[in-house]
């Protein structure tokens, strides 16, 4: 798990959410599937470019969030100031 700190700034997926699923190997040349979750809907994107698209994205959000030890010092602070 990574956490983007607020100080990050703008992002690409301020939006909402989305995950990239992929599908065992032996499905070789299926770029897997990209699913968003809306408000009144979810939706996929099966095309080889918009799920570049989103793999793109993902890898922006995984150079610019916190490395996964300081994610979770981040968890553990922020729960310390909720729960009491």
């Amino acid at each position: 798990m990574q956490i983007l700190p607020l100080d990050a700034g703008a992002h690409v997926a301020q939006q909402g959410s989305f995950q990239i699923l992929r599908f065992p190997t032996e499905f070789v040349g299926d770029p897997g599937v990209v699913y968003l979750e809306l408000l009144v809907e979810g939706r996929y994107y099966e095309d080889p470019d918009e799920i570049t698209l989103y793999e793109r994205a993902m890898n922006d959000l995984r150079v610019r969030a916190a490395p996964p030890e300081e994610s979770r010092t981040i968890v553990y602070r922020t729960l310390k100031e909720v729960v009491p």
